[in-house]
């Protein structure tokens, strides 16, 4: 966790005006029973975070770029929650817990539609 808390405050305050940005690539994570086969593979994911007026606690607004679009979003603080809209669809990416000192984190991806059921899924992300 130490690592990502590096990565993450290092877009807060002045570093944001340096053009500071991180990056998540991610896999999505299988949780799976010891007794259980479990999947291989699965969806990926590519998030790139550009601050644009972050404060000190990481708390702002950001340019996220996923999936060639960029879009805006904001940030409660250093850990996220992050959310943004893309189409037509609400993303919230949630911090779900760090691995020691290693450059990995867990990631929950809410993806909510206009109508319908929300859908979670559980990423492990190497930050950068």
């Amino acid at each position: 966790m130490r690592h990502l808390a590096l990565v993450l405050l290092s877009i807060a305050g002045p570093a944001a005006a340096e053009g500071a940005r991180v990056r998540f690539d991610c896999l999505q994570d299988h949780m799976c029973a010891p007794d259980q086969p479990c999947p291989q593979g699965g969806e990926a994911l590519d998030i790139v975070l550009a601050p644009q007026d972050v404060a000190a606690d990481g708390s702002g607004t950001f340019q996220l770029t996923t999936g060639g679009e960029t879009v805006p979003a904001r940030s409660a603080g250093a850990f996220g929650p992050f959310v943004w809209g893309l189409n037509g669809v609400q993303h919230t990416l949630i911090y779900d817990g760090g691995r020691g000192s290693k450059p990995e984190a867990f990631m929950i991806l809410h993806r909510q539609p206009p109508e319908g059921r929300g859908q979670l899924t559980r990423f492990l992300c190497r930050t950068e």
